[in-house]
């Protein structure tokens, strides 16, 4: 989205009452977290294929640390 229609968006919500606000504010809240919930499940995936496949690492916290430090 460029600036100019972003302003517009911000305009336009300026102009609505305050019942509209919160109306408007919980609809981009639902998508905002519908986004984050897209995005951790396709991660989820990639992760489980990957613990599928054998690739992943898995142990105590101290074995992190140890592979970081080496």
């Amino acid at each position: 989205m460029d600036g100019t229609a972003l302003n517009k968006v911000v305009e336009d919500f300026k102009s609505l009452n305050s019942e509209e606000k919160e109306y408007a504010l919980e609809l981009l809240q639902n998508q905002v977290n519908e986004d984050f919930r897209k995005k951790f499940l396709k991660k989820a995936k990639v992760i489980d294929k990957k613990y599928s496949e054998g690739k992943l690492k898995h142990g105590s916290a101290q074995d992190l640390l140890n592979d970081l430090e080496s």
